[in-house]
């Protein structure tokens, strides 16, 4: 009985990423429905607008039209569960790299995208989103090298495209420029990448597998 147990428990952790991030945008809607009103355009507006209001909006003790918003506790809470399969992702991820050192950076940088990534929710936001985009950067570019190096071409230019919109999304809010489609592009690159980080680290737990199970067959003499 426990010896099929524990099979099923490792594959059922596998997915635990994919279940964070599930659960972490299904927190995300139940903050953006929650959330009394106000852009920084208009204080009028009613509700979560999905166009001109920033993910950041749902953090705040106050929603823009000055009321007190219930949303950022499912928001902040949505935002660790996240950040957290991050951490799972990257240090799964690094172990399928083709070097020490691109094990070390994606591990060590990934990790601390994440950590800095969840303090966003903070007072010190402006400051964290800054640490946070050089983790980033360290991170994605570690992880491309990695994919050229195993000669992944379908992931590395999914992840180039994907990668694009949040350099956007910050040359936009560092800039200062088009505020107005800067809420609309933090979450479709916000969603890009995150789809990005789970297909490879699945593609990287494949692989891990695959190497499993050859090394399993090498080791009794039988072929796959």
């Amino acid at each position: 009985m426990c010896d099929k147990i524990i099979p099923n428990l490792t594959s059922m952790k596998k997915h635990w990423p994919l279940v964070g991030a599930l659960f972490s945008l299904f927190l995300f809607l139940i903050a953006a429905n929650l959330y009394p009103g106000g852009t920084m355009a208009s204080s009028n507006t009613v509700g979560y607008d999905w166009a001109n209001n920033t993910i950041s909006a749902l953090f705040q003790p106050n929603a823009l039209n000055g009321d007190t918003n219930p949303a950022r506790y499912f928001a902040i809470t949505a935002m660790f569960v996240y950040c957290l399969s991050l951490t799972f992702i990257f240090r799964r991820i690094s172990k399928n790299s083709t070097s020490k050192v691109h094990q070390k950076i994606i591990q060590i940088a990934g990790i601390g995208f994440a950590v800095y990534a969840f303090l966003i929710v903070t007072p010190m936001h402006n400051l964290m989103v800054s640490i946070a985009l050089v983790f980033f950067i360290v991170t994605v570019v570690s992880m491309l090298h990695n994919l050229y190096l195993q000669k992944n071409n379908q992931l590395l230019v999914l992840g180039l495209a994907c990668i694009s919109i949040p350099l956007i999304n910050a040359t936009l809010y560092y800039g200062d420029f088009i505020y107005e489609i800067l809420p609309a592009v933090q979450k479709i690159g916000a969603v890009a990448c995150a789809v990005w980080f789970i297909l490879v680290y699945y593609y990287d737990q494949r692989t891990i597998a695959i190497q499993t199970v050859h090394k399993a067959s090498a080791s009794t003499g039988t072929r796959t």
